[in-house]
């Protein structure tokens, strides 16, 4: 009950955006020829004791028609197309599916039904969302701790869709949730500086020797995930960190919705299955009370349990 009541608190402290707001930093970013503006989020970060880190990206390859049906007509110049550049495809959507889209927002304020409802939208039109999601396991982030887990999967999900429908680096624009921008396509896994924008835009670099082992923040122990060809100058595009992404930028609350949703059905019809004394159903991993006591009392899962973790370790 105390779970439910500190959810229902954070829903109402966090205001719900409007469909325009969300689209604002796109619709700007478009006018400014970034055709392809991909967001990124993850779901079961620091917060979780057990499960996986989920990382999804998102992108809308044609956003004029999408952008036209969620906004009324008043808001967008009909004289001047967001992408006079791109030829506008029409929309496979249905009337009551642009509905539902109508109601993206950040996942934690949206119902379970909500997030699924879009969540299935999303999947059933690939030709208009590019989707791809990257996972770190329980014993990956106990080998590089969670923050450099996360890190590496926001910047491996991002390389996975700009490769997979080969996006023009030029038309690329990344906007990732939490302070600090992964490195995408990175020219060395030894740099000691991570390049980012600030939340008012300027360019400025961050000191990864000063980021703190909590929050939104990521450690720079990057690795060479990837072989690369050496031509990374061709490969680099702008990735910026939007603090609270997920309830401001579109395609981000996007992002956090397909990796919750993907996240929770791991641990609902996989792990809970699998290990249903654990209640993995009801908390999803998270450190809730109910969930350390039953791992107090029934011991830690090797594979499931993330076993550095303080919660969890030793037991």
């Amino acid at each position: 009950n105390n779970n439910n009541n500190n959810n229902n608190n954070r829903r109402k402290s966090k205001k719900i955006q409007s469909i325009a707001s969300l689209l604002s930093l796109e619709m700007d970013l478009h006018s400014r020829n970034y055709a392809y503006v991909i967001g990124s989020d993850d779901s079961g970060g620091a917060g979780c004791i057990a499960g996986p880190v989920v990382v999804a990206s998102c992108c809308v390859l044609h956003p004029v028609p999408l952008f036209r049906a969620l906004l009324s007509e008043s808001l967008l110049d009909d004289k001047e197309p967001l992408l006079p550049q791109q030829q506008q495809q029409s929309l496979s959507l249905s009337t009551e599916e642009i509905q539902i889209l109508k109601q993206t927002n950040d996942s934690k304020l949206l119902t379970p039904l909500q997030r699924r409802e879009i969540y299935n939208v999303l999947m059933t039109h690939p030709k208009l969302f590019a989707i791809t999601t990257s996972r770190r396991s329980p014993r990956q982030i106990d080998e590089m701790d969670v923050l450099t887990a996360t890190k590496e999967a926001f910047a491996e999900s991002i390389e996975k869709l700009v490769l997979r429908w080969d996006l023009p680096r030029g038309e690329v624009y990344g906007v990732v949730d939490g302070k600090v921008a992964p490195k995408v396509f990175a020219y060395s896994p030894n740099e000691n500086n991570v390049h980012v924008e600030s939340e008012c835009g300027t360019d400025e670099k961050f000191d990864a020797t000063k980021i703190n082992d909590g929050g939104d923040d990521w450690n720079d122990n990057s690795i060479d995930r990837i072989k690369r060809d050496g031509n990374n100058n061709n490969q680099r595009f702008p990735v910026r960190p939007y603090i609270n992404g997920d309830a401001n930028v579109f395609t981000v609350a996007l992002s956090s919705i397909i990796a919750k949703v993907t996240r929770d059905d791991l641990m609902k019809h996989e792990i809970h299955v699998k290990y249903p004394e654990y209640g993995f159903d009801v908390h999803l991993g998270y450190g809730t009370r109910d969930h350390v006591e039953r791992v107090h009392r029934l011991g830690s899962l090797e594979g499931v349990h993330r076993m550095t973790f303080k919660q969890v370790k030793g037991r």
